[in-house]
């Protein structure tokens, strides 16, 4: 009998974590697409095909499901499955130049769109900046990830420097995405791609100063 009440239980809670799941990926695609001020509740329950009572029961108002979609955008990006597909994706003879092209293609893409809406958003909704703070450094870990344990063990605050400052040239590149042209992008991903050169730099110099 306890063995068919803990299956009910565990039953019930994961179709619980599906409809929370459910509701913050509807979340996120409103706001990528339809930007913040557009991401209303009635706008989730469509895209959900799930009620009002069922946001209510997860949510208890608009700003409670942001700062959960926040968190839901972190543990997307970083998922072991994303980080180990993203891996497979970088070619492992240069390493620099394609981690760099991959963060700048990813910066083109609806995540980091709806991570701006969020962003712009926390002016007026300063409860969404905690939770938004703790995102960006994991973003920012993921990011350094992608370098490869090779090149992150020679570096020192000279390249983390460079990696920061192409943080924040990606996310300069995702706030107005929506408005650029193709060739605009592309240009943008190039200059981004661009700063391997001074990444390799800023190892090299340690390399010779070690």
């Amino acid at each position: 009998m306890a063995a068919k009440v803990d299956a009910a239980r565990s039953a019930a809670a994961a179709r619980l974590e599906q409809t929370r799941v459910r509701l913050l990926d509807a979340v996120i695609g409103s706001l990528a697409e339809s930007g913040y001020a557009a991401t209303s509740t009635t706008e989730i329950a469509r895209r959900s095909g799930l009620t009002r009572g069922a946001q209510l029961h997860h949510f208890g108002t608009k700003d409670h499901m942001m700062i959960a979609a926040v968190e839901r955008l972190s543990v997307r990006a970083n998922s072991v499955a994303i980080l180990a597909a993203l891996d497979q994706m970088i070619d492992p003879d240069d390493r620099m130049r394609s981690a760099l092209e991959l963060l700048a293609a990813v910066a083109s893409g609806p995540e980091p769109a709806a991570y701006v809406e969020l962003w712009v958003a926390a002016r007026a909704h300063p409860e969404l900046v905690d939770a938004l703070r703790a995102a960006d450094v994991s973003a920012r870990g993921t990011a350094r990830a992608l370098f490869g344990p090779e090149i992150l063990d020679r570096a020192e605050p000279e390249f983390d420097a460079l990696l920061d400052l192409t943080m924040y040239a990606l996310r300069g590149m995702a706030l107005d995405s929506h408005v650029a042209t193709e060739e605009e992008r592309q240009a943008r991903q190039d200059l981004i791609v661009g700063l391997a050169r001074y990444l390799d730099e800023a190892l090299q110099e340690h390399g010779s100063n070690g």
